[in-house]
C-alpha cells in the first residue's frame, strides 16, 4: 500500500507538476459607473478577447467614459465564465494607460476584496497589457471590479479586454481526477506525502 501511495505521489509531482493554467476572457458586465455611449464605446466593449490592442488611440471597440466626467474615478464590474483560483490578471489598455488604481475580486460572501491597489494613477501614452502583481486570495474568483482614475489624463481611459489566468485548485495544490491534492515534503525523511485533499466544486 505504501508503494502505491508513493507511486501516486510521484505521478502528481512529476506528471502534474505544473498545474495547467486556464485562460478566460470577461463574458458579462454586471455593473458600471458610466459609459461613453451604448454602442462602440460602451461597457460591453470590454467583453471577449482584444479587438483594438495593440493599437493605441481613441478607437471604437473599447470601454470609455463620457465627456464631462473625466475628472474622477470610474468603475466596471465584470464576470467570467467560471471560477478560478487567480494567478494573473491581464488588462488591455489602449488609450491613456496607467489609470487602473484598484482591482477587487468578489469573495463567497459577495464582498469585494482588493487584489491590487495603486496610490495614484499614471499617464502612459501607449497601449499596454497591464499585468500587475496581485494579492493571493484563498477563494476561486469569477467576478472582478476595476477602477480607473481619469483625473490625471483629463481624458478618456479606454480598456479593450480583461483576461484572468488561473487554475481549478489553489496554487500549491495539484489537480488529479477532479480533486486537489496538497503534497508536502517530510522535514526529517525528505519523503513527499499527502497533506490534504478536497474535491472540486461541482464535480463528483
Amino acid at each position: 500500500m505504501k508503494v502505491l501511495v508513493h507511486v501516486f505521489v510521484w505521478i502528481l509531482t512529476y506528471i502534474h507538476g505544473s498545474q495547467c493554467n486556464i485562460h478566460l476572457w470577461a463574458s458579462e458586465v454586471t455593473r458600471f459607473s458610466s459609459q461613453y455611449n451604448n454602442g462602440s464605446f460602451s461597457a460591453n466593449q470590454i467583453l471577449g478577447n482584444p479587438n483594438v490592442y495593440p493599437r493605441y488611440g481613441a478607437i471604437a471597440g473599447t470601454w470609455a467614459q463620457p465627456n464631462g466626467q473625466l475628472d474622477r474615478v470610474h468603475f466596471i464590474e465584470i464576470k467570467f465564465p467560471r471560477k478560478l483560483f487567480l494567478n494573473k490578471i491581464n488588462i488591455f489598455e489602449t488609450y491613456n494607460a496607467g489609470a487602473v488604481v484598484r482591482i477587487a475580486a468578489k469573495d463567497p460572501q459577495n464582498q469585494w476584496v482588493d487584489v491590487y491597489h495603486a496610490r495614484h494613477a499614471h499617464l502612459i501614452r501607449k497601449s499596454r497589457k497591464f499585468s500587475p502583481k496581485i494579492k493571493e486570495v484563498q477563494f476561486p474568483v469569477d467576478e472582478l471590479r476595476i477602477e480607473v482614475d481619469c483625473s490625471v489624463s483629463r481624458d478618456y481611459v479606454e480598456i479593450d479586454a480583461v483576461e484572468i489566468i488561473g487554475g481549478r485548485c489553489p496554487g500549491h495544490f495539484k489537480e488529479y481526477r477532479n480533486s486537489c491534492y496538497l503534497i508536502k515534503k517530510d522535514t526529517i525523511s525528505g519523503d513527499k506525502a499527502f497533506d490534504s485533499r478536497f474535491t472540486l466544486v461541482g464535480e463528483t
